[in-house]
């Protein structure tokens, strides 16, 4: 019921009520008066009562579209684009910078890198053979989940088989698991962080026993991209020129850099290449990314990778959702 309506139906029970207590009205019409009165405050309550079922039904129908991916993109409001689950598939790359870390080992064994690996290498001693351990390995998981449901599953390829977690865990130069004790390494170098295990996650680095030695805020950025594609529909596959604040403080406070090569990791380059398209995307105007403080190149790109000063971390993220056309 419109507002004029409400006021016309308030304005004569109002008036009705001025009559019988001013006027001198007969029996019939005090009647008549009291039931229209009546009649126009029920029909203002089964109004009422019959808006509010049907806004409310209105509103969970609303809600099974939007999780079921039905609701239309030009009807859903920002919260509604937001909350709307989808199911992923992310390919994440945790990249060792063995360079930068080897060069810490060495530098606790006051050697150079290469002297430090010819050591270790030719050492009979210490029998270690190339490829035992992790060094001079990167690893990859596949992770799929569906947020409608809660499911989700993590292949790992390193060890080849479904984990609870995308971690790795193991000794730099000798196989896993392997004797703490008895390890040759532990007998000839003591405290150096070669005998520590090293654990990479993509949140951080770090060496068993010891603090971080990189961190980077994963989940934060997942989320990002995950709202993003929600938002702008295909926003994940460009490159992105400037993060949220928050995430901009944690980048400098961790020293973290952003690119689109996987594999640039190894020679930490600033130059994006001569192809790189560095025009204003024209997603750029919305308001959501405008208050966000994301803007958007208009190249295309493959993965986001974050480069900490000891590992990286690579993001390649596929959105599926069911089509909106019926």
């Amino acid at each position: 019921m419109s507002r004029k309506k409400k006021a016309l139906i308030w304005l004569v029970v109002i008036a009705g009520i001025l009559y019988l207590s001013f006027g001198n009205p007969s029996k019939e019409t005090i009647t008549l008066v009291i039931v229209l009165a009546g009649f126009y405050v029920l029909l203002w309550v089964i109004n009422h009562e019959i808006k509010s079922f049907t806004d409310e039904l209105d509103r969970r129908l609303r809600k099974v579209e939007n999780h079921l991916g039905l609701l239309s993109e030009y009807d859903a409001d920002e919260k509604e684009r937001l909350s709307r689950p989808v199911s992923y598939r992310i390919s994440l790359g945790l990249l060792p910078n063995w360079a930068e870390i080897i060069k810490k080992l060495a530098e606790q064994n006051k050697q150079k890198p290469d002297e430090f690996l010819k050591e270790i290498f030719e050492d009979k001693e210490l029998g270690i053979k190339e490829g035992e351990g992790l060094f001079g390995k990167y690893f990859w998981f596949v992770i799929s989940k569906d947020e409608l449901t809660g499911m989700d599953w993590i292949w790992s390829c390193h060890h080849k088989n479904f984990v609870d977690r995308p971690e790795i865990e193991g000794w730099i130069f000798e196989s896993w698991p392997f004797s703490l004790v008895t390890r040759p390494t532990v007998q000839k170098y003591g405290d150096n962080l070669v005998t520590r295990s090293l654990q990479l996650s993509p949140r951080g680095a770090r060496f068993v026993g010891e603090e971080k030695i990189a961190e980077i805020p994963y989940y934060d950025i997942l989320r990002l991209l995950l709202d993003l594609e929600k938002y702008t529909d295909g926003g994940t596959m460009h490159s992105i020129k400037e993060f949220p604040e928050e995430l901009r403080k944690e980048f400098e406070e961790n020293s973290i850099r952003y690119d689109n090569d996987p594999w640039s990791f190894l020679y930490y380059r600033e130059d994006e290449g001569d192809d790189f398209d560095k025009s204003e995307n024209q997603l750029n105007n919305d308001k959501w990314l405008k208050n966000k403080g994301v803007k958007l190149y208009n190249r295309y790109v493959d993965c986001h990778v974050f480069h900490a000063p000891y590992y990286s971390v690579s993001i390649e993220l596929n959105i599926f959702t069911p089509s909106t056309e019926l």
